[in-house]
């Protein structure tokens, strides 16, 4: 029989997707704020989980197929859903025939999938960290969310406001999407 603490990281794991699961129902109602702290949870976890199971020692292969598949919900589907909320209810909805385009924030987590299943099959990354880390992403598309609208007043007593990302600085971050970067795990 396996000991007790065998299953901690798996906990742990299901603690991620469950925050994950809560992140994509709250993104689909519009509450970003909440959505993004559910995501922020399932990162906590989701570093839990990989040091507990180095500290004791319970590595195992449902438990890397388990993590795997709670990040693509936690760090993939819930920043599409926020991204594709955000397209179809807000930014898009004005333009009429151009909101199916909000499908395209879908492609965040297919892009997801195929990087955690790209990291599964790639025996280089069993002491290093090739590529952008998928909560790393997450992040990224929380900040988008985020990101300060520009309001203007129009000639009319209601307010419009034109969506102006903000990118900082210089605009490399896509750069490091396509660069292999070494991380040390």
């Amino acid at each position: 029989m396996k000991r007790l603490s065998s299953y901690i990281p798996n906990v742990i794991t299901c603690c991620n997707l469950l925050a994950g699961c809560l992140a994509c129902i709250f993104a689909l109602k519009s509450a970003f704020e909440t959505a993004s702290a559910c995501i922020i949870i399932a990162a906590v976890c989701d570093f839990l989980d990989g040091l507990s199971a180095r500290l004791l020692h319970a590595y195992s292969p449902m438990g890397k197929e388990l993590d795997s598949l709670s990040d693509l919900v936690s760090f993939g589907l819930a920043p599409g859903l926020m991204i594709y909320t955000l397209l179809s209810d807000y930014l898009l909805l004005p333009y009429g025939n151009f909101s199916n385009l909000a499908y395209i924030a879908l492609l965040i987590p297919v892009a997801g999938g195929l990087r955690l299943a790209k990291f599964n099959i790639d025996d280089r990354q069993s002491t290093s960290f090739i590529g952008l880390p998928i909560p790393a992403n997450a992040l990224f598309w929380i900040g988008i969310c985020f990101a300060p609208p520009v309001w203007q007043e129009p000639s009319s007593p209601t307010y419009s406001f034109r969506w102006q990302p903000c990118w900082g600085k210089d605009k490399r971050f896509f750069i490091i999407v396509l660069d292999n970067i070494y991380l040390p795990m």
